[in-house]
């Protein structure tokens, strides 16, 4: 018999990506004292309740933030019975247990969608009804550990977590260049082959363990460009704490990266920043930073996938005045040539508010 909770993936630009998955039936959140492997912050757990295949469920991060993940069962069904052999939840002893009844032999799976690339622990929480369970295990499919044996899993209590036991803990990468594609992302397996049905799952976590991350907040708008959309802009750094609610840029790495997009082809532009944030028409579009202390990146050229890109350089500063300093908050923006747009010939993206 197998169960399958597959493809751990996710979309768009969760902070940080760390999500937390309570398997239970029962209120409450995992009980501190046992589930405290992953050591998120936040403590946000999302309730997955019984559904059938097809049924989604929209994620939040572990501070409650939407993650931009959908957890989507795509076979079999998931039907679960109170245990009474530990504590999961801190109110009241509760397990899913995967039963021969409960369409194994169908295979359970389960998906969410689009992670950024990096790199990820995958915690998956279990238990045994029985001392031992023939052929228990979990599986990443192209982790770092591959299959691990879970025969000597036990019934967990309250208390520390011991790993090989009470969990698994496995650590991919995700990285798109080698065509790996958001379905690929993490699959996971769990399974045994006594014909008890003992072995179940109460929790899957994430933790984004990668240093780089999306960072920033947008604010302000853009105007629409010749391409007929809105050029945005975006920003990736290395961080120290890439499961924080909102990553800090670590100013030593000195790898801040702007990305504004779409924006025509072969055509220049800049970044600039300053301490204001305002809304004032200009050009083909709207400033929206401002403020007596403006610093500015050296300009580029778009290229082909209609991206302006640069690295904002924290040790080569316009003036002393614009230097990027730990616990400073600056905001940025892109101002692009657009001949194709007419008017002023030029237009601008939305604003990134970015907290260092």
């Amino acid at each position: 018999m197998w169960i399958s909770l597959a493809s751990l993936t996710m979309q768009g630009a969760a902070q940080g990506q760390c999500i937390s998955m309570d398997f239970s039936t029962l209120s409450g959140v995992p009980a501190s004292g046992y589930q405290a492997a992953a050591a998120l912050p936040g403590g946000m757990w999302n309730a997955i309740a019984e559904q059938d295949p097809g049924g989604t469920v929209l994620l939040a991060d572990t501070h409650g933030n939407p993650s931009g993940a959908v957890l989507e069962l795509t076979n079999g069904g998931m039907n679960r019975t109170v245990q009474t052999c530990g504590v999961w939840n801190s109110t009241t002893p509760d397990f899913p247990l995967f039963k021969d009844g409960f369409r194994v032999d169908n295979g359970l799976e389960y998906k969410i969608f689009n992670l950024e690339e990096g790199t990820y622990e995958i915690y998956t929480y279990v238990f045994s009804m029985n001392t031992l369970i023939p052929g228990a295990s979990v599986e990443v499919s192209g982790s770092t550990q591959g299959i691990i044996d879970m025969s000597d899993v036990i019934c967990p209590t309250s208390g520390p977590n011991v790993q090989g036991v009470t969990f698994t803990l496995h650590e991919m990468t995700i990285d798109r260049s080698d065509g790996m594609t958001v379905n690929d992302d993490v699959h996971v397996i769990v399974q045994e082959s006594s014909g008890f049905s003992g072995f179940g799952v109460m929790g899957v976590e994430i933790r984004r363990v990668s240093n780089r991350v999306s960072v920033g907040s947008s604010y302000c708008v853009a105007a629409t460009n010749s391409l007929l959309a809105q050029a945005l802009i975006s920003a990736t750094s290395s961080t120290l704490t890439p499961c924080a609610s909102n990553p800090v840029p670590d100013i030593p790495s000195n790898d801040l990266e702007l990305v504004a997009s779409p924006i025509p082809a072969g055509q220049p532009g800049f970044f600039y920043y300053g301490p204001t944030q305002i809304l004032v028409p200009f050009a083909n579009g709207f400033r929206c930073v401002g403020g007596g202390t403006i610093g500015r990146v050296p300009a580029g050229v778009t290229n082909g996938m209609n991206e302006l890109r640069a690295f904002l350089d924290f040790t080569m500063p316009v003036t002393a005045a614009t230097q990027i300093l730990p616990g400073s908050k600056w905001n940025i923006q892109a101002w692009y040539r657009d001949p194709a747009g007419g008017g002023a010939q030029s237009n601008l993206t939305n604003g990134l508010e970015i907290q260092f």
